[in-house]
């Protein structure tokens, strides 16, 4: 079906031009006063206009709607079925014959003068201090929600269904059947029937928060509210800074007022900021047993949180650490309940992080851990991180892990002490921080970033990388040193000349070669091979054998080879 829409304005000499849309169908004329006449029919229609005032006689519209484009001063006197207003700050006026008037928005008024008719009303649940006023048209059915809304009614209601908050009915009309459906509504004509659907739960629990608008962190927050509800229930609560829980417990609820109170320590965590909220969820069973919960929330502005850890205390005890082994205890404090992030470090490298809570009366964390390899200067400084924000506290303590210098330099020796078996000295070999402890003490130093230790005592080429005072540990070979007679002598040595074919002593030969002591012959090589490469002369190893030279592997004879450069320092000891 096709719809004719026309528009008819009457235009004031004195009154200036204003322009009006009808959406669903577009409406445009200039006028104050906008008349929508008999010629116009629409199913839905919204009147727009940018005047003050309108005047509905139309031809035949379903539903009418009135919104915030609508003129401010609305007279329907005909050809409306269905009356919808919204938007703010209308007044409406009935002066016809409709079938429904459905009110929502803000500050809207809606009047049914004599003459006028409404057979159903209704303010919804959006809907706020919204009016209506029906002289004398009986409604057969009305439906009050919403906040603050008042209907008066000089006429009968069929049936009233009494909801919203705050909402009342008044006038000298009379109700044929009343449903209650809230506590806090009222309803002041007589009624033939009055039916108590209120719901026996939470729906109606009145709750008023009573919180500072600011405190500094480490105040006492007091925390208040006033509580009542139409009938007594048992609850539970709970107060909630942020998503934080603060306290909780029971309480009964009712008619009377019931204050509830509490003075939590509020404990600062990363989620406390300056700008938080404070919150009290109360749940109670409503009539079918199941949980209803009601809540309320205010601002809370926190001042001073960059001095949360201000004075926090850590204080750390050596608990009896082992050869590798890291093992502190700790006792950490602070004036202001709080919590934060607790990291543990060795030598500076994180290890293991955490949250702690901290309060005056102290919290004892306990930290343990197994060092691979142990620090050259077997001493590891342990530091324990308490941070919130920007916010750090540091406790520092030093803890021997390993051999102290003096007791490697004791320790150490250059006599072989074997029984000249490869299977002994397979067996028997300084630990490596008892290594690493001696090179550092005597203060070697290379012109490369490599230094060798050939030690007699246990026939190892220990190599180490780094650099004087720092020298760690990169590898160890097995090794056979000068025999009685032609030992390998004790000292400080260079390497100054590398050859990878090796020496051909005529009945075998050893390769790779990597000579020390410059102007010497004395060298790192291999075992002693025939002439031809095909089988091993003498293959003994791991005890004083040689003619004065370290015997290696081939392969780690071939590593030195690759990776000790001229200029590395070689010590024999």
């Amino acid at each position: 079906m096709k719809t004719r829409i026309k528009l008819s304005i009457y235009i004031s000499a004195l009154l200036a031009l204003s322009a009006v849309a009808l959406s669903a169908t577009a409406l445009a004329a200039p006028a104050d006063t906008a008349v929508v006449d008999r010629s116009v029919r629409a199913d839905t229609l919204t009147l727009k206009a940018s005047g003050e005032n309108a005047v509905v006689n139309a031809g035949g519209i379903g539903t009418l709607v009135i919104d915030e484009a609508s003129p401010k001063n609305v007279r329907i006197c005909g050809g409306v079925d269905n009356l919808v207003i919204s938007g703010s700050g209308k007044t409406v006026t009935v002066a016809s014959g409709v079938s429904s008037v459905t009110v929502s928005g803000q500050g809207n008024t809606a009047v049914v003068p004599w003459g006028g008719r409404v057979d159903s009303l209704s303010l919804t649940q959006d809907s706020r201090d919204c009016s209506v006023t029906v002289f004398t048209s009986p409604v057969s059915d009305v439906e009050l929600q919403g906040q603050g809304n008042v209907i008066r009614a000089d006429s009968r209601i069929g049936d009233l269904v009494l909801g919203g908050v705050g909402c009342s009915v008044t006038g000298s009309g009379s109700v044929d059947s009343l449903v209650r459906r809230t506590y806090r509504s009222d309803c002041g004509l007589t009624a033939g029937s009055d039916t108590d659907q209120r719901p026996t739960g939470l729906g109606d629990l009145d709750m008023e928060l009573q919180v500072p608008e600011t405190i500094a962190a480490g105040d006492p927050l007091p925390l208040r509210a006033e509580l009542t509800n139409p009938f007594k229930l048992d609850c539970r609560y709970t107060w909630y800074v942020n998503d934080f829980p603060v306290g909780n417990g029971k309480l009964t609820v009712g008619p009377e007022k019931t204050e509830l109170r509490a003075d939590p320590n509020l404990i600062f965590d990363d989620a406390v900021t300056e700008s938080s909220v404070v919150r009290l969820a109360v749940t109670g069973k409503n009539a079918s047993g199941d949980d209803e919960m009601i809540t309320g929330a205010v601002p809370l502005h926190v001042s001073d949180l960059s001095n949360v850890l201000k004075n926090a205390r850590i204080e750390l005890v050596d608990t009896g650490s082992a050869k590798g082994q890291v093992s502190v205890s700790a006792t950490v404090s602070n004036d202001i309940p709080s919590i934060c992030s607790a990291v543990w470090c060795v030598n500076g490298k994180p290890m293991r992080a955490g949250r702690v809570s901290l309060g005056p009366e102290g919290t004892k964390l306990d930290f343990s851990v197994k060092l691979d390899p142990i620090p050259a200067s077997g001493v590891a400084s342990v530091e324990l991180r308490l941070r919130r924000g920007d916010q750090t506290v540091t406790g520092t303590i030093d803890e021997r892990v390993g051999i102290s210098a003096e007791e490697a330099l004791a320790t150490v020796t250059h006599k072989y002490a074997g029984d000249r078996t490869l299977e002994w000295a397979m067996t028997h070999d300084y630990d490596d921080n008892t290594k690493t402890a001696f090179v550092n003490a005597k203060g070697y130093e290379s012109a490369t970033d490599r230094l060798v230790w050939v030690n007699l005592t246990y026939q190892r080429v220990n190599v180490f990388r780094g650099s004087k005072g720092n020298w760690v540990l990169e590898k160890t070979f097995l090794c056979g040193t000068g025999a009685s007679g032609s030992g390998t002598p004790v000292g400080e040595y260079t390497v100054w000349y590398s050859q990878p074919n090796g020496w051909n002593h005529g009945s075998y030969i050893v390769r790779p070669v990597v000579r020390f002591n410059v102007g010497s012959g004395y060298a790192f090589h291999s075992r002693l091979w025939n002439p031809s490469h095909t089988r091993l002369v003498d293959d003994r190893i791991g005890f004083p054998i040689s003619a004065g030279c370290v015997r290696m592997y081939d392969e780690d004879a071939y590593w030195m080879l690759e990776n000790i450069t001229e200029g590395t320092k070689v010590v024999i000891h």
